[in-house]
């Protein structure tokens, strides 16, 4: 026998400070536009590195059941993050669940958190504290409420601390090094990038490199004190902007878009706990806590082309007849394949608790990025009840909102 369960869900993510001078590129006039990125905007904060990736679920989301599958998606941590879910019933305008999850230290941090800063504590600014209150149902006023915390112990996919954070950084810092259109702001943005003091050696350098010989400009520079890799990189930053606001926009888009598809798989790992609470009515009164969990998630790329997630939870939950604490837990895989923009998955999981069976979920969906901004995601599956023996249907549907400091990507 299948039976059919269906939920619509809604979230919308912020970021907030750290965005610096180009946050404003999206909505800027063409006049001010330019103007913005001839300011010679500070290349070092960490909010220029934020690439745009799928907006995972809270912990404290996911113990409150809203969706059938427990395996909590990984993702590179933001500011701030909000959701609504459960558009069902005869209130398809008030959702039943409502959640909300920040990172504490990046926005205490603010708009001048520096990308090596953020490296050096990145375990800290990754941390996020969540919090998610639902109705039980609509015959009564029972609402349950959960915490949650988690943090990001690696993440391939952070460009403030991957790979390809140094290389990024010479691309911004040339950007707008060119734009600025002077010795002295290449001068500026090499010092600021390589550590070096003002010197007679780097005037030089810079000096032969605006007059058109960049072979010579190599010799200079090391001789200002650069390895020979760093005075190539030095080279780069004068050839990386082009001098014009919107070719700039559209280049620095470009390598984003270049960097998002290269890494939307990358490795990372998470961990996170949460708890849930039931009270009688909205305003929290016999308010009982039923349930723990702690979570681990792990995903593994796979060539250029996929992902895979293996996650699991283990926690207590309160018996309503006995009040004991039983012990429960969950283990599943899901395999992600396709590019940012658009993936595909497929998950397995099994549901494990004290005095019943196994239940099963089998799901697939996918997740896409729209033109006109934001995130949807979609699934559809079976999930096996361990009471009656039945597969019943369950199927969800995302759309979900984070901030682009570009406007696009």
């Amino acid at each position: 026998m299948i039976g059919c369960d269906s939920g619509l869900s809604l979230s919308l993510t912020a970021r907030l400070g750290t965005l610096g001078v180009i946050a404003a590129l999206a909505t800027a006039s063409p006049g001010a536009l330019e103007a913005q990125l001839r300011s010679q905007p500070d290349t070092t904060l960490s909010g220029l590195y934020q690439l745009d990736f799928g907006v995972p679920e809270a912990p404290a989301f996911n113990i409150l059941e809203v969706d059938e599958s427990n395996i909590l998606r990984p993702g590179t941590v933001r500011e701030l993050s909000l959701a609504v879910s459960e558009f069902t019933g005869s209130d398809l305008l008030l959702p039943k669940t409502f959640s909300a999850e920040f990172a504490p230290a990046l926005l205490l941090a603010g708009r001048d958190l520096t990308r090596r800063a953020y490296g050096d504590q990145a375990w800290l600014y990754r941390l996020r504290v969540s919090a998610a209150v639902q109705r039980v149902d609509e015959s009564s006023s029972a609402t349950r409420i959960a915490f949650g915390i988690r943090t990001t112990l690696t993440d391939g996919a952070d460009l403030r601390t991957n790979e390809d954070a140094e290389a990024y950084a010479v691309f911004r810092s040339g950007v707008a090094a060119s734009l600025a259109g002077s010795k002295d702001a290449l001068q500026r943005a090499i010092q600021d990038l390589f550590g070096l003091s003002p010197t007679e050696e780097l005037t030089t350098a810079i000096d032969t490199l605006f007059g058109g010989d960049a072979d010579r400009a190599v010799v200079k520079f090391v001789a200002a004190g650069l390895s020979d890799d760093d005075a190539l990189r030095a080279i780069d930053l004068f050839s990386a902007g082009s001098g014009d606001a919107a070719a700039s926009e559209a280049k620095i888009r470009q390598r984003r878009k270049e960097l998002q598809e290269k890494h939307w798989n990358a490795l990372v790992v998470e961990i996170a706990y949460a708890a849930r609470a039931e009270a009688a009515d909205s305003m929290g009164r016999d308010l009982s806590v039923d349930r723990h969990g702690f979570w681990l998630t792990a995903g593994f790329p796979i060539g250029t082309w996929g992902q895979l997630l293996v996650g699991g939870e283990v926690g207590v939950t309160r018996d309503t007849i006995t009040t004991d604490f039983d012990g429960r837990g969950s283990l599943g895989t899901r395999l992600y394949w396709g590019g940012n923009g658009l993936k595909f998955f497929m998950e397995v999981e099994g549901d494990f608790a004290e005095g019943r069976s196994t239940e099963f979920l089998f799901n697939s969906g996918g997740e896409l990025r729209p033109e006109i901004g934001g995130w949807i995601s979609f699934s559809a599956g079976l999930n096996r009840d361990a009471e009656t023996k039945n597969y019943d249907l369950v199927t969800e549907f995302r759309w979900s909102f984070p901030f682009d400091p570009l406007g696009g990507s």
